[in-house]
């Protein structure tokens, strides 16, 4: 279906126009009001608050303007406020209704309603919360109405994922943004401002930190997939899914909610089990950031009359000048180049000079050791000493190993049903639930809401299983 089969065609020519801040902030104006309005916005009060706005700003160049682009004179700001209401009405921003009283009241039409929520979140720097993505996954997953109405929750759940997904990767852009902009910043008021301000406040503070800390996804990645996994195996309960999606009407028939049922499913997992990736470029690009910050600074206190700073005065006009003509990199610069860099050579050295000669490097002089006894019972004790250390090192492949031995045959294992009579043994469970979410152990861990108390020891149940 075609966009403008929905929106009027001339809708969005008024976010083009020359007066398209004015139409914008009274567009906010008018939304802020009616999201507080039950049944709308009186006539009355809309043209109340219009006309309050347009005293504000008015001169000679808005009343000509208003008028070029209405195709009406207004003698009155009260007067260019119900022509602009008139625009609004004429371009499908707002439904203009009469009561059976006679009572006027303005109402924004619905896609207006979600454009100009988009737009303010932009306009207000509004970053969604990713903890309540993931918090709201995992609530609904285990909520009672996922037993009782899973085709409601499966539509919350595939909506969160997606909102997930599309904010991580309005992150990952909005770095890219900022980089650009500090790169071309010159001063360096403006590069620390960019940096310990603007990135920071809104990039740092607001997302990538909760991104890595409370918000961290891993959290509750786990329990995620175990459920939607589970969904998927059981099926009847997809049938159960396929019949309520019908029964709301969302499909047609049993066969395609049951196919769009598993292609959701599919999407939150594959989502989920995607997401390091696009958390790691996250990561990169945030350091790409900090590194091109600190060269940025760097170039510009270096711009001073020291080697390096006319090297980089060189190299930038250089570039400047390549960038602006029609040369290449082999012809020779132009004469007035010769004016920005200022080197001469030092005339002579004496006793008082800063200057500290190069020593030449002296050969080093090795002593040959004679014969010595080895008390052999010392040896022995030494080197079994360093194989016990060896051999309780616990590493990741020694982890690995030890967890697939364990499980044998078996699909899964729960903590409790672990020897844990010992701290080393204590601290081996420690390290298997940590290098559970390494990428290169065959084995996964699920920490669960229970406790397990082992004569001295005390730890939460988990059930390691292999991927």
């Amino acid at each position: 279906m075609n966009l403008f089969t929905k929106i009027p065609d001339r809708f969005f020519g008024i976010l083009s126009s020359p007066l398209k801040e004015f139409y914008s902030d009274i567009l906010f104006l008018i939304y802020d009001e009616y999201s507080v309005s039950a049944l709308g916005i009186r006539r009355e009060d809309c043209i109340r608050i219009m006309t309050s706005y347009i005293e504000e700003v008015e001169d000679d160049a808005l009343d000509d303007q208003l008028a070029e682009d209405t195709g009406e004179t207004a003698q009155s700001p009260r007067d260019r406020a119900g022509m602009v209401l008139r625009k609004l009405d004429d371009t499908g921003w707002v439904r203009i209704e009469t009561f059976t009283d006679y009572t006027q009241y303005i109402n924004l039409t619905d896609y207006a309603i979600k454009i100009l929520d988009v737009l303010k979140k932009i306009r207000d720097g509004y970053e969604e919360e990713f903890q309540g993505y993931v918090f709201d996954t995992y609530n609904n997953l285990y909520s009672e109405g996922a037993e009782k109405h899973p085709d409601i929750i499966l539509e919350k759940v595939y909506d969160s994922t997606y909102g997930l997904i599309n904010n991580l990767k309005s992150l990952h852009s909005n770095i890219k943004t900022y980089t650009e902009r500090m790169l071309s910043e010159r001063e360096i008021s403006g590069i620390l401002s960019d940096h310990f301000i603007d990135y920071k406040n809104e990039v740092i503070d607001k997302s990538y930190h909760r991104l890595r800390t409370s918000d961290n996804v891993s959290r509750y990645k786990v329990r995620i997939l175990k459920r939607t996994d589970d969904w998927q195996r059981d099926n009847k309960f997809l049938d159960k899914i396929a019949k309520g999606m019908v029964a709301r009407e969302r499909y047609g028939d049993i066969d395609e909610a049951r196919e769009e049922t598993v292609k959701k499913l599919n999407f939150i997992r594959e989502s989920y089990n995607g997401m390091g990736p696009l958390m790691e470029e996250i990561d990169r690009r945030n350091a790409q950031y900090t590194r091109a910050s600190l060269n940025q600074v760097r170039h510009a206190l270096y711009s001073n009359k020291d080697t390096k700073g006319q090297l980089a005065k060189v190299l930038t006009d250089l570039a400047g000048y390549i960038k602006g003509n029609d040369v290449s990199l082999n012809d020779m610069p132009p004469d007035e180049m010769e004016g920005i860099y200022y080197i001469y050579s030092q005339g002579y050295l004496d006793d008082a000079s800063l200057y500290k000669p190069r020593r030449s490097s002296r050969n080093a002089v090795f002593e040959v050791l004679r014969e010595f006894d080895i008390d052999e019972v010392l040896k022995d004790e030494r080197m079994k000493s360093v194989r016990d250390k060896m051999r309780r090192t616990l590493t990741r492949d020694r982890i690995n190993a030890y967890v697939m031995d364990l499980l044998n045959d078996r699909r899964s294992i729960r903590a409790s049903e672990m020897k844990v009579d010992s701290v080393e043994e204590y601290i081996r469970l420690i390290y298997i639930v940590d290098f559970s979410l390494s990428k290169k152990v065959e084995y996964v861990a699920e920490i669960l809401d229970e406790r397990v108390e082992n004569g001295a020891f005390s730890y939460p149940e988990a059930v390691i299983r292999r991927k």
